[in-house]
């Protein structure tokens, strides 16, 4: 085996097979396969290198080197994509809220379990994805005490949900291609602004046809978020990683900042549920909240039944125009 790679020609295919791979997986074309190739970047990063690491050990020298630099270059793409400065958030003095995105056919079937999961968070706002009309009479009894208000659109496909401890001043309800998105205007306690919270499920693309709808429908948020003058809060199960461009150009439309610290962070617990792909997101307006916390929430039924994440208002340094004012008075 070792010989026949040291061939010149099938080093030279091998060389353009893996600069191939590493390159769909940083630009992949709306190919459903080369999407999702692209989707588990994190995983082909390593395969790369522990790829590079048998060459090394079959004396391959030249095409072990071809391995490391591409997992190198995707591990400084996913990097360059992630967010990187939420890392230095830090817990202030600053008013905040705790938002928890949850999706129910995450739930395994164990219905008591996922209820008391959602209860113990103890969320401020709960979005909620996947919501069938008995997932729907289900929550409002358990929820209703903590969560006093409500705004829930139930389907068997594409029912979602948005629940609330502060009266909202408002709620609506955008489409696009007939699936819902909805809206939820509150003031929490000691925010100086209302906060808009949107709630959008985006369904996942089998073809390259989808891959041109899941684009419209982040369009279509983008274009109702940018109406807002308020901070905007927008939860989801997009269907796509936060490395894609199809996110990269949704956070770049609505200048908002995406709660997911790195690429794929650990739960509660400490594990790392490998083979999962972070598909669901919070976003938030990076001018006006900082994100100090953000966990993935599991049970002893699923590794991953969705996301949590602390939003607290920015705290603005003072700067030296500020400082002059206060010495003059």
């Amino acid at each position: 085996m070792a010989k026949f790679f040291r061939h010149r020609r099938v080093r030279q295919i091998s060389t353009l097979l893996l600069l191939a791979g590493a390159l769909a997986c940083m630009f992949p074309p709306d190919s459903y396969s080369l999407k999702w190739w692209s989707g588990h970047a994190e995983h082909i990063t390593v395969t790369y290198l522990l790829l590079g690491m048998i060459l090394l050990l079959s004396n391959n020298i030249r095409l072990m080197f071809v391995c490391l630099g591409c997992s190198a270059a995707i591990s400084f793409f996913l990097l360059e994509s992630s967010n990187r400065k939420i890392k230095d958030s830090k817990p202030t003095d600053m008013p905040f809220i705790r938002v928890a995105h949850f999706n129910v056919a995450n739930s395994e079937g164990e219905v008591y379990d996922f209820l008391e999961t959602l209860l113990s968070r103890n969320a401020d706002i709960l979005s909620i994805q996947e919501l069938t009309p008995d997932w729907d009479s289900i929550l409002h009894k358990t929820l209703a005490k903590q969560y006093p208000y409500s705004i829930s659109l139930p389907d068997l496909s594409n029912g979602i949900a948005l629940y609330s401890r502060f009266q909202p001043s408002k709620t609506d309800t955008f489409y696009f291609n007939n699936i819902p998105n909805i809206a939820m205007a509150c003031q929490p306690e000691g925010f100086q602004n209302q906060v808009w919270v949107i709630g959008s499920y985006i369904r996942a693309p089998l073809n390259g046809r989808a891959f041109e709808e899941m684009k419209g429908h982040l369009e279509r948020i983008s274009f109702y978020a940018n109406k807002l003058t308020d901070p905007v809060v927008s939860i989801g199960e997009f269907n796509t990683v936060p490395w894609s461009l199809e996110m990269q150009d949704f956070r770049s439309a609505t200048d908002l900042c995406d709660a997911r610290r790195g690429i794929k962070p650990s739960q509660l617990d400490g594990n790392f549920p490998l083979f999962k792909v972070p598909i669901d997101h919070i976003l938030f307006s990076k001018d006006k909240f900082d994100c100090p916390s953000f966990e993935t929430v599991g049970n002893k039924h699923s590794t991953e039944l969705g996301i949590e994440c602390v939003l607290q208002v920015k705290k603005h340094e003072p700067t030296v125009q500020n400082e002059l004012q206060k010495r003059t008075q």
